[in-house]
């Protein structure tokens, strides 16, 4: 019944971007959805970074509401492939837009568990002194896939798990796993103690990260044709791992440990906080370390590993 009624406010107009009398169509069709009402719109550009500019000035030019109403404009990743271009996709949007008008997003960060964290982390007050270099001997954050690139093999292998995972979703994860507490929830305050955060990451070593590509990865139809295209077999990761330290009181000296993989046993996404081993003279002898997880998919969950007596009458951990 939900869906019946969200398929009813649904309307699809076909537009292409350098055809002025289909977008004057996309402008009237939103124009008369909002009849009576403020026209603030929001679009939404699923698309490859090379369409943005195009499709910005589109609508711009013939599907701009301003002053009837605001607009709003969202960017998904990747936002270009290295710094330079991420400035000139943002030199080319500048021209169009203000920055108030322009979201750039990072859509896990709209799943359930990662919105969970600085909850579990600052609502919890004993949490606190966990997240500290005094307790945690590391931090893992794993991504897995047990998909391949069937059918966005041209788009995948121009950027690679580097670009597609690990320096977006993954970062932000880190980022809210290692950030102190903001000054309160706004979004200002929780990205400038993200930001404090990426900056007092140390600069990575070459030593400390590893690439690979699964078996079959060259056999798909769409990466024969990129080979056949280029002259050589393509040697775009779908593997990386890499250990990053922070520069700060509370990380240093914990290895924060990335991994992403696809094409692999199964689909997961994984926040592990591995606490330091007790002596291995101490009381219960040498033990298994005590892990504190935060499962973002399948099946969120919050879960802390710790030791506990072994069933009977012994006194064994």
């Amino acid at each position: 019944e939900d869906l019946r009624e969200f398929r009813q406010i649904l309307a699809f107009v076909p537009i292409k971007l350098d055809d002025e009398a289909a977008m004057l169509a996309l402008d009237a069709k939103l124009k008369d959805l909002s009849a009576g009402r403020h026209d603030n719109r929001v679009f939404y550009l699923a698309q490859p970074p090379f369409l943005f500019e195009k499709s910005v000035r589109a609508i711009r030019q013939q599907v701009w509401s301003e002053p009837a109403g605001w607009v709003r404009v969202i960017v998904e990743k990747p936002f270009g492939r290295d710094l330079a271009s991420a400035k000139e996709l943002s030199s080319k949007l500048a021209a169009h837009l203000v920055e108030q008008q322009i979201y750039r997003i990072d859509h896990y960060l709209a799943k359930t568990m990662v919105l969970n964290i600085l909850t579990l982390r600052f609502a919890n007050r004993e949490m606190g002194r966990l997240f500290h270099s005094d307790n945690v001997a590391n931090v893992r954050i794993t991504f897995k896939e047990d998909i391949g690139v069937e059918g966005r093999a041209g788009y995948f292998d121009n950027y690679g798990i580097i670009r597609d995972i690990m320096q977006n979703h993954l970062l932000q994860l880190l980022t809210l796993v290692t950030m102190e507490a903001p000054a309160s929830l706004s979004a200002e305050d929780v990205r400038n103690e993200k930001v404090k955060v990426l900056k007092q990451i140390r600069p990575v070593e070459i030593d400390d990260c590893a690439v690979g590509q699964y078996e079959g990865y060259q056999d798909d139809p769409d990466i024969v044709r990129v080979n056949e295209r280029k002259g050589y077999r393509s040697k775009c990761p779908t593997f990386a791992t890499c250990v990053l330290y922070l520069d700060n009181e509370r990380w240093s000296g914990v290895p924060l440990i990335l991994k992403a993989a696809k094409n692999v046993e199964t689909r997961s996404t994984l926040m592990r906080l591995q606490f330091k081993k007790a002596p291995p003279n101490s009381l219960f002898g040498d033990q298994p370390q005590n892990e504190l997880c935060m499962r973002v998919q399948p099946n969120e969950a919050i879960y802390y590993r710790m030791l506990a007596k072994t069933p009977g009458i012994s006194a064994r951990a």
